[in-house]
């Protein structure tokens, strides 16, 4: 048994209702076991595992909430975490330096955020931190080193890019195109955008960011038009999970290897068509 497990935490599915039972595929042996009932219903959320515990944060079932669960992995038990200062869905959420840090989204009253908030778990206590040039919701991100690159969102072509040394943000190039609820990750300091959807709805395009050169270039596409689908690197291998396509959620998993720069389909389903969903990559005790 492979020590890495991709967890995949679900949300909702085909008939629009919620999912609120948690699933996770073997890396090398697929096999799809619940895990314990979320506490609440929520859509639009955020994930992210930090220290052995995944801490799922924000969403809505009806408005935007600012409260957070946690999941202990080795114990199995679910408790509540620290609230949020703005309620927020539909937002982005990474982890850098042992810091989570929820970015942009739709707020309470339903409008656009540009403002950040972290949190240090040894604090256990959500702080306000330098918000975003602009308001974005659907945006996606990824981390490197001391730097927070959010990409595009609703009706979105920016990129910025956060130095969390100095606290400041700042846009870098353009994408080609509007693009929202896509994958992305950083991989030998490039930047890939996978997927997502815009005016004329899903797409399989990837582009690729060098932050060296500051300049996009076209990566291979994927086999699938996707949206909305949990994202995951493990070794050489990007996991695209789930998903929508223009007409209904997905419970296929597309795999893109790093070093032959080939896409693929996994064999193996999820037991659920899921869409807006979260995965968590963790080692196990």
């Amino acid at each position: 048994m492979d020590p890495y497990q991709n967890y995949n935490i679900g949300e909702n599915y085909s008939n629009n209702n919620y999912m609120e039972s948690c699933t996770f595929p073997y890396l090398k042996q697929i096999i799809l076991p619940n895990l314990k009932t979320m506490p609440s219903l929520r859509k639009g959320f955020g994930a992210v595992n930090l220290i052995d515990k995944i801490y799922l944060v924000g969403g809505k079932p009806k408005c935007s909430m600012k409260t957070s669960n946690i999941y202990d992995i080795s114990l199995g038990l679910w408790s509540s975490g620290p609230n949020l200062n703005i309620g927020r869905s539909w937002y982005s959420i990474t982890e850098c330096n042992g810091v989570m840090y929820a970015i942009g989204g739709v707020g309470e009253d339903d409008q656009n955020l540009s403002s950040v908030e972290m949190l240090d778990p040894r604090v256990n206590k959500w702080e306000s931190c330098s918000s975003m040039l602009r308001p974005r919701f659907g945006c996606s991100v990824c981390s490197t080193n001391n730097e927070i690159i959010v990409v595009g969102g609703v009706s979105d072509s920016t990129i910025e890019m956060y130095d969390i040394t100095s606290g400041k943000w700042q846009f870098l190039a353009k994408m080609t195109e509007v693009r929202e609820a896509s994958s992305v990750f950083i991989h030998n300091d490039c930047v890939y955008v996978c997927g997502g959807a815009n005016e004329t709805g899903c797409v399989n395009t990837t582009d690729i960011f060098s932050l060296k050169t500051t300049i996009w270039s076209k990566g291979k596409p994927m086999i699938l038009h996707r949206a909305f689908a949990a994202t995951r690197i493990w070794n050489d291998y990007i996991f695209l999970i789930g998903g929508r396509n223009n007409m209904e959620p997905s419970n296929l998993i597309q795999t893109y290897n790093l070093k032959t720069n080939e896409w693929a389909v996994l064999p193996q389903t999820l037991p659920y068509l899921v869409s807006n969903c979260c995965a968590i990559t963790t080692s196990l005790l």
